[in-house]
């Protein structure tokens, strides 16, 4: 269909590695896995995705 698809690794605090290596490598699309968490753990947790979006250039496709 056209599409390619690369893989990349990063290590570190992911909510801010997955943003540094999606814009560093232009990404077009960044697919996120969500979690089952919700309301308190995400207080105490934070959430991932929340501090990626931000971050990102990138569009961003959650899949739970």
């Amino acid at each position: 269909s056209g599409y390619t698809c690369h893989v990349k690794i990063g290590y570190g605090n992911p909510k801010k590695i997955i943003a540094e290596v999606a814009n560093t490598a232009q990404i077009e699309l960044l697919v996120l896995g969500a979690h089952g968490h919700r309301g308190f753990k995400d207080i105490i947790f934070g959430t991932t995705i929340e501090a990626v979006r931000h971050k990102a250039q990138a569009q961003i496709l959650v899949v739970k």
